[in-house]
């Protein structure tokens, strides 16, 4: 029997058809307030603001002619904003607007191999964070792709331009920019498959604190990635997975860099696989050239379901500017899991390793760039590097472009040949934050020092609801050839625990003592978490932690406390009741600074109620911060009214 093609009724031919029509209608009214008071009498700030909100949101869908021909998506907003300030020093303003924001997609031969796509986007918007400043935001975009999906290279071909204008009580920063992008992708007979991409990105960025004084910066940014992966066996169990990296910056992001990696993955049976991957990289910056290259190969056996061997070498070198250095090493790990009966689970782990260092300093300042460095909480991190010259540390986001300064963002702190860096709870830096540090250090003496290491582990899981455990290490460092006055960095670790679990609480304690060559110290940390079980009408949850660490080089001590509480409540209904409270306490008795110490208190407040379409929500918000640098608070209280139709 032939097959017709199915007929295609006029009706579906449409000069515009809307498929759907929908929005919102939003009221709302927010107070807010800052006061920061600085105790060295300068800084200070103090400032409140009442603002209403009148939102219209409308979203429509719809087609000309065909869905398949030209579909279409766009959303407009309409509001009205009713808001007076009060700025110590600048008097009472009043500031009434209309902002009219939206987007329109359209989407051309849609179902076929090649598609264009259009983005059109106006937005104003409060960015309104749990707690610090509220954001007015503004962004603009505009793009353009097209892509096809068919034949041995579908590819996508755009390009995006955008802005975004960022204003607050204190600062304004605003960043605009362009990027052309062509991206293919390729798989050949599922044997090989991957991506290949360019990208040039021009970006400018404007950073205003203070009336008349702007920091203006400009990134360009070309770029090349390519993405491989290639299987060795019918089964997929052996493969290749390669990366490429280039990129050319100039401006802020300025010099090179060429990365390009490699895994080679062979499964050789259930119980033994091995891996060999290499890792090169190449920077130029301003002439100081670094060269990088590192091979690692690793094995992994499991003799019985109890007992597995995993033997790794690796070879290393950097070559730079300020010298050489070369390293060479292997490490073993066993790992043993013994099931005792009904009971429990017993584990064990010992890990030896020895790794050989060649030294060949060329001049006495060694420098770090871009140094990636994770600050979280109130955790000292030290930099990689012994020996840093502190007045040379430069700090700055993922991006590079926004610089982060100590004493309001960050704190450093020197114990002997090691460095230390802090966020500072009320500073820019986020919880957690990616921060890249740039900074010069004291270059070693030419020397062959042989490292050997071992660490050790034991834990025993009592019915999944008390886990024992210890651990050991012993790091030790000798001179093979150089000079007597090497710097050499050996240490022990001890590390013991007992963690418990239980259906409404939990609770840890944790002992570590440390003796090293560069830092020594001794730390007790105790937590206990509090909960209901989870029930339709209402839980809570409430945790505390405290951790006291005493340094022996310096004497210093430090007291930290932790205190959040959770609480949730079902009221009538459809309405819920949220409170979250949290307390911080660090104390430090230190012979080098009590730049620390902090006393913070955060606290918010909402209760959300829906019917239908309809929704409301009151909240209030209130954080207070002593330090001695400054005291701050900082409080808001809102109220939403949203229909939905």
């Amino acid at each position: 029997m032939i097959q017709l093609p199915p007929v295609v009724s006029a009706r579906e031919y449409q000069a515009l058809k809307v498929t759907e029509v929908d929005g919102y209608i939003e009221l709302g009214i927010q107070e807010r307030g800052n006061d920061r008071t600085s105790n060295a009498g300068a800084d200070d700030y103090d400032s409140d603001a009442i603002a209403f909100d009148e939102i219209l949101h409308l979203n429509i869908d719809g087609s000309i002619m065909h869905s398949r021909l030209l579909h279409f998506n766009g959303s407009g907003d309409f509001r009205m904003r009713q808001e007076t300030s009060n700025t110590a020093g600048d008097g009472r303003q009043n500031d009434d607007r209309l902002l009219l924001g939206g987007k329109l997609d359209l989407n051309f031969l849609q179902e076929h191999p090649y598609q264009l796509d259009l983005h059109g986007e106006i937005l104003d918007a409060t960015v309104d964070p749990k707690f610090g400043e509220t954001y007015d935001v503004t962004t603009e975009q505009t793009s353009a792709i097209f892509s096809y999906d068919e034949g041995p290279l579908p590819f996508r071909i755009g390009y995006i331009r955008d802005s975004t204008d960022a204003s607050s009580d204190r600062d304004d920063n605003d960043q605009s920019g362009d990027e052309f992008f062509i991206r293919a992708n390729y798989d050949i007979k599922d044997f090989t498959s991957g991506d290949l991409t360019y990208r040039d990105e021009h970006t400018d960025y404007n950073f205003s604190s203070a009336p008349g004084e702007t920091d203006k910066r400009k990134v360009d940014l070309r770029s090349f990635l390519a993405n491989n992966i290639t299987y060795l066996d019918e089964s997929k169990q052996d493969m290749f997975i390669g990366r490429l990296v280039i990129e050319d910056g100039s401006n802020i992001v300025k010099g090179r860099l060429y990365r390009g990696t490699g895994l080679l993955r062979f499964r050789h049976s259930e119980t033994l696989s091995t891996n060999y991957d290499l890792n090169a990289q190449r920077r130029e910056r301003d002439g100081e050239d670094v060269d990088s290259l590192i091979f690692n190969a690793r094995l992994r056996h499991q003799f019985w379901l109890s007992l597995t061997t995993q033997p790794r070498l690796w070879a290393d070198l950097e070559d730079a500017p300020f010298g050489t250095t070369r390293r060479y090493g292997g490490e073993l790990t066993e790992d043993y899991t013994k099931k005792l009966g009904d009971w429990g689970r017993l584990s064990m782990s010992l890990i030896p390793r020895a790794e050989l260092q060649e030294r060949r300093p060329t001049g006495e300042t060694g420098f770090v760039i871009d140094e990636s460095v994770v600050l979280a909480n109130l955790t000292p991190v030290a930099l990689a590097q012994r020996d840093v010259d502190r007045t040379s540390i430069h700090v700055t986001d993922a991006s590079g472009l926004l610089i982060y300064t100590e004493g309001l963002d960050y704190t450093v702190t020197v114990r002997g040949l090691v460095t230390e860096l802090t966020r500072i709870l009320t500073g820019d830096i986020g919880d957690p934050e990616t921060v890249l540090v740039d900074y010069e250090f004291n270059n070693a003496d030419e020397s062959d020092i042989l490292d050997r290491a071992i660490r050790t582990h034991v834990s025993l899981n009592v019915h999944d609801w008390i886990e024992i455990y210890s651990g050991y290490t012993d790091r030790k460092q000798k001179l093979l050839d150089g000079v007597s006055e090497t710097k050499l960095d050996s240490s022990t670790r001890w590390l013991a625990g007992l963690n418990m679990t239980g259906s409404w609480m939990s609770a840890r304690i944790e002992f570590e003592d440390e003796k090293g060559t560069f830092t020594s110290y001794q730390s007790l940390s105790e937590t206990l978490s509090v909960y209901t079980p989870g029930t339709f009408l209402w839980n809570a949850r409430c945790s505390a932690t405290h951790t006291g660490m005493t340094y022996r080089d310096t004497n210093d001590e430090v007291d930290r406390w932790s205190l959040i509480a959770v609480y949730r409540q079902r009221i009538g209904q459809r309405g819920w009741l949220d409170v979250e409270a949290e307390y911080l306490r660090e104390r430090w008795d230190s012979t080098l600074s009590r730049a620390n110490d902090i006393d913070a208190f955060r606290s918010q407040a909402s209760y959300n109620w829906d019917f239908r379409s309809f929704e409301f929500e009151l909240g209030a918000r209130v954080s207070v911060t002593e330090q001695p640098q400054y005291d701050e608070i900082n409080h808001r209280v809102f109220m939403r009214f949203i229909r939905n139709f």
